[in-house]
């Protein structure tokens, strides 16, 4: 009985809340960014700004991801293509996957400037609201964040949130656009293409490294995971032909379902065998307190054979394991086929009420 009051208060509570897009920070390693979350709205200006004084850009905002927590956006006629979909979400999994990239970056690409990614062209793929490639580019990189074009206006309002923040930081921050991407194109787009070969970057590509990551991005649907694949391979050939070495590839994904992305990394393999990839558990936990692993991954063109066996990278970290597993069994693949759709989503708003 005291389950079933609970969720009729639950209940009664949402019919009270109207959805709206919510102004909401997000902390990382470069400091404070504002997303864009749509969400119901518990009428409580908190999380975004101060009540009643929302900022141009929301630094130094107090933190606040509580559902219905935020500072309602105005003028929002542009995004009505966004609302209700995958990408219209502040995931939970993006602080910890922005500071692990941070992390890997500067590691691989030490810089003597202050801004520790100085160097780097970051390509988001599957960006959402694109808040991650906000925070990237005020370390130092030049970030091109994608999604489906539906969802291209919502990346480019975030970056209008958050210009006060990367003008103030134009001494160090590096640049960031937003394109569509659909990654049932045959092709890639222009300015994917671009982006890949270095077109974007001053002085050209030579000496400037490549990253591809991705973050959820595998939770959609795996019917579009096929040409996904071709257009990773494309990106590779591209950036390898402009600059001269081959992209860094991040995965990430948020253990909702256990080892979703495995299945992924199976089908890479059985496309090229010249795919590598390892996978980490990173030590922080998701906003909801989940796993979040990291993979990486890359190409070369010497490895594996022309059976479809890969070469798997691997560490002796405990919490290491290779991503690229051997061919899933038919008990596997009903697991996964029998996966709660709701849990593949990490916070999914319900439907208005009509």
């Amino acid at each position: 009985n005291s389950f079933c009051t609970l969720l009729a208060a639950e209940k009664r509570q949402k019919e009270d809340m109207a959805f709206a897009w919510l102004r909401v920070p997000l902390e990382t390693t470069f400091g404070p960014v504002v997303g864009l979350h749509w969400d119901y709205y518990d009428g409580k200006e908190d999380g975004g700004a101060a009540a009643g004084e929302p900022t141009e850009d929301g630094e130094g905002a107090p933190a606040g991801k509580e559902r219905g927590a935020g500072v309602p956006l105005e003028g929002t006629d542009d995004l009505c293509d966004a609302e209700d979909e995958l990408g219209a979400v502040m995931w939970n999994a993006n602080g910890v996957s922005c500071d692990a990239i941070a992390a890997r970056l500067s590691s691989a690409g030490a810089s003597s400037t202050p801004s520790a990614l100085t160097g780097w062209d970051v390509l988001e793929l599957g960006a959402g609201v694109g808040v991650m490639g906000v925070a990237l580019a005020l370390g130092g990189a030049n970030v091109l964040v994608t999604d489906l074009p539906r969802l291209e206006a919502l990346m480019r309002r975030t970056l209008r949130e958050n210009t006060g923040t990367l003008s103030r930081r134009a001494a160090t921050a590096g640049r960031v656009a937003a394109a569509g991407f659909d990654w049932m194109a045959k092709t890639l787009p222009p300015a994917v293409a671009g982006f890949a070969a270095g077109k974007a970057s001053d002085g050209g590509a030579k000496g400037r490294r490549l990253c591809v990551c991705m973050c959820d991005a595998l939770y959609g649907n795996p019917k579009t995971w096929g040409p996904l694949i071709k257009h990773l391979a494309a990106i590779h050939d591209a950036a390898v032909a402009a600059r001269g070495t081959a992209p860094l590839f991040l995965n990430f994904c948020e253990q909702r379902v256990a080892n979703h992305e495995d299945a992924f990394f199976e089908q890479l393999r059985a496309a090229d065998a010249r795919w590598e990839a390892a996978t980490t558990t990173l030590p922080r936990k998701s906003e909801l307190g989940l796993p979040v692993r990291m993979t990486e991954f890359s190409m070369n063109a010497g490895s594996g054979s022309a059976n479809g066996t890969a070469v798997v990278a691997s560490s002796e970290s405990d919490n290491t394991q290779p991503t690229l597993p051997a061919k899933a069994s038919k008990k596997d693949k009903r697991a996964r086929a029998g996966a709660s759709p709701g849990a593949e989503r990490q916070r999914k708003p319900p439907q208005p009420n009509k």
